[in-house]
């Protein structure tokens, strides 16, 4: 592994030497070459991930999500969505007809400022909710997820809440979210 200058050492993997671009994540913060800014030449000029490792093995760990979405009349519209992450992205795709779809046609439409939910509950009594809310926006994009190389909704988190993931939802009855925005 190259050395790096004292002041830039971070806990770093590399499958390669600085020459030919870094394909390094930063182990200890979360950070990955699949999230350098674009055109990024240095490690440098990485920018955070937008989720902290208990979010991402949460969202992992969960299905089903809830995506809402605005038609071009302004009328709100949430359903229910299988998804995955790819980086900070959420894909959102169908084994049938996404094209088909509400969420799909608003998106194409350009209405692309979406809000997802990945929620659970950890236990009912005591009453015990787990969380992640995305704010964002939605594009049409052809990908390669779950169901095979195909168009897909991605959605790109600008604002993340999270609550029942690092720590309890409620700590001495107050409600206790966890709120990040990409700068």
């Amino acid at each position: 592994m190259a050395k790096m200058p004292e002041q830039h050492q971070f806990s770093l993997r590399c499958n390669e030497i600085f020459t030919a671009g870094p394909t390094c994540e930063n182990v200890e913060m979360g950070w990955g070459s699949a999230d350098r800014e674009p055109g990024a030449a240095s490690p440098m000029r990485w920018r955070k991930t937008m989720f902290t490792e208990k979010e991402r093995a949460y969202l992992s760990s969960q299905r089903l999500a809830r995506l809402a979405t605005v038609s071009p009349s302004g009328q709100p519209d949430a359903d229910v969505v299988g998804f995955e992450l790819d980086g900070d992205d959420i894909l959102i795709g169908s084994y049938r007809n996404l094209a088909g779809s509400r969420k799909y046609k608003n998106v194409a439409a350009g209405s692309d400022r979406v809000s997802l939910i990945v929620d659970s509950l950890a236990s009912v009594d005591p009453m015990d909710p787990v969380a992640v809310k995305i704010h964002g926006t939605a594009s049409i994009e052809h990908r390669d997820g779950r169901f095979g190389p195909a168009e897909y909704i991605v959605v790109r988190p600008q604002t993340v809440w999270s609550w029942g993931v690092e720590e309890p939802a409620f700590v001495e009855g107050a409600f206790q979210p966890h709120k990040r925005t990409r700068t």
